[in-house]
């Protein structure tokens, strides 16, 4: 599976050869039609498999691809699993549902591969792709010293399951995961522990080898989670019927519909939403904007605003333990970003797709529990 699927018309082809090689040269692989479907493979079977599995798929807004009826399809798709990336190449206005995700500006841009749009579309991706799987030891390269004697042989020809006995096992992935799809909002890198790399059944005395010409790989243990640090769990791959079911929900928006299957890879998301002491450990360090509820001069601040919006939810506002309310999105952005430079973990926010996946929890019900909302269960 490709890390890139590229959506465009044909007729952009040539203009967009520069895009793609720029994004092979960070060490990307991308699904481009016509370099990627082999002789005798039904494009249609490709192209559907690919759309559904990339982690990553850009979309190209172009004069030509604004009235295509398949770049308009692979989009819907893209945007439902909650990986498109639009880039607009020429100055007009993306279809119809799609007008309010911003895209990537290529205005002016004539192949670099320093134009700012370029520049821009790749860090985003590189949230996404340049990740390292959750299976993760800590691991310290150390440059052995030259000894006298040639070689260096240890004289306890011990198996190194014997060794390992008493260590906790690792934790392990599916063969078949892509690395960008191990992670959802505050996804966490990393396994707690140590482990051994060799082949089973190797034994000390088959590593015997000469120190100057090896590098010992020496483990030591991963760091404390620091105190603000959420605490994740795995939410393993699947499918689900994305949307508003009117026979369900009722009324549904235009943006709901249609009611559609979505394949979701698996993530790793943090137990609970993000709380009001997580969220206020950022304000506290100079990096995030007060909630709305605690802002100077605001209409809604609990203690000298005009509005008592937030004054009604008493304890339940300003709780630690509670979830944190009075942010936006760019707000939830900033805390991420200012969490993953704390950690040096790869957390972020997830896709639309990723959280109606969690929350319906594998039920087909209104909320997870039920149709009906019942009590004490507002803030769910």
């Amino acid at each position: 599976m490709q890390d890139i699927f590229l959506s465009y018309s044909t007729q952009d082809r040539d203009r967009l050869t520069p895009l793609v090689d720029a994004l092979e040269a960070q060490g990307w692989t991308v699904f481009w039609d016509h370099r990627s479907i082999k002789v005798s493979e039904d494009w249609h079977d490709v192209v559907g498999a690919a759309i559904q599995q990339c982690p990553c798929v850009i979309v190209v807004w172009s004069e030509a691809s604004v009235t295509s009826r398949w770049v308009k399809e692979e989009a819907l798709i893209a945007r439902d699993r909650g990986v498109l990336y639009p880039v607009r190449i020429d100055l007009v206005a993306p279809p119809f549902g799609f007008t309010t995700i911003q895209a990537a500006d290529f205005m002016g841009w004539e192949g670099e591969a320093t134009h700012q749009g370029v520049v821009d579309l790749k860090e985003q991706l590189a949230v996404r792709l340049n990740l390292c799987p959750v299976v993760k030891p800590a691991l310290e390269v150390v440059q052995q010293p030259k000894p006298q004697q040639e070689t260096r042989t240890v004289s306890q020809p011990q198996n190194i399951a014997d060794l390992t006995a008493e260590r906790p096992k690792p934790f392990t992935l599916g063969s078949g995961l892509k690395v960008a799809s191990l992670f959802a909002i505050l996804s966490a890198i990393g396994w707690v522990g140590y482990q051994f790399i060799t082949a089973n059944g190797s034994t000390i005395s088959d590593l015997d080898r000469k120190v100057d010409q090896q590098a010992v790989t020496k483990f030591v243990p991963e760091r404390k989670p620091l105190s603000f640090e959420p605490k994740m769990v795995e939410i393993k791959a699947g499918e689900f019927r994305m949307g508003c079911d009117p026979e369900r929900d009722g009324k549904c928006n235009d943006s709901e519909l249609p009611l559609h299957k979505v394949t979701v890879l698996s993530f790793r998301m943090s137990e609970t939403e993000v709380t009001v002491g997580q969220y206020l450990a950022c304000v506290d360090a100079g990096a995030c904007p007060e909630p709305e509820w605690r802002e100077k001069g605001s209409d809604y601040h609990i203690e000298t605003g005009k509005n008592d919006l937030y004054k009604k939810m008493g304890d339940a506002l300003t709780g630690i333990d509670y979830p944190i309310v009075g942010v936006s999105w760019n707000n939830a952005n900033t805390y991420v970003a200012w969490l993953r430079e704390q950690t040096g973990e790869q957390y972020r926010l997830p896709t639309e797709s990723e959280w109606e996946y969690a929350a319906r929890a594998g039920k087909e019900a209104t909320y997870s529990w039920g149709d009906f909302i019942g009590k004490n269960n507002a803030n769910c």
